[in-house]
């Protein structure tokens, strides 16, 4: 039962060398630091891509691009979701008391039914009055 195992994980361990199994975006994610470095540097994204494909990556240059850019995103994403959490303090809490039994909350505005009225008047709207109205203003 080791054996079986350890026969499994060698297995597992060449697909991970063997590049023909690995997408095009797994091969370049291994290179991918130096290809920022590259760029950072100066040199251009054709020229990195015949380089990996002198060295044997069969790889097309807007793959190559999507393969950057999918690269980039899952680094970003980390990053972003720090950013869109705001941080929690506790004397945001201590500042708003909480509502006695007397208390009534004051209606905050519906952002669906705004967009709803925005959108009526955009389409009721007389355009060509509006653009004539302001070529108009506009001439002296």
């Amino acid at each position: 039962m080791a054996q079986e195992t350890q026969n499994r994980r060698e297995a597992l361990a060449e697909l991970v060398q063997d590049n023909s199994a690995r997408s095009y975006t797994a091969q370049i994610r291994d290179v991918y630091d130096v290809i920022e470095n590259a760029l950072r540097s100066g040199v251009s994204r054709t020229v990195i891509h015949q380089k990996l494909v002198d060295t044997g990556l069969a790889i097309s240059l807007r793959h190559f691009d999507q393969a950057l850019y999918r690269i980039r995103k899952s680094r970003k994403q980390p990053e972003q979701a720090k950013h869109l959490l705001p941080e929690k303090s506790p004397s945001v809490a201590a500042k708003k008391p909480a509502l006695l039994s007397g208390d009534t909350l004051k209606p905050q505005a519906n952002f669906r039914q705004s967009l709803k009225q925005i959108r009526a008047e955009v389409e009721n709207t007389d355009w060509a009055q509006v653009i004539s109205d302001a070529n108009r203003k506009a001439q002296p």
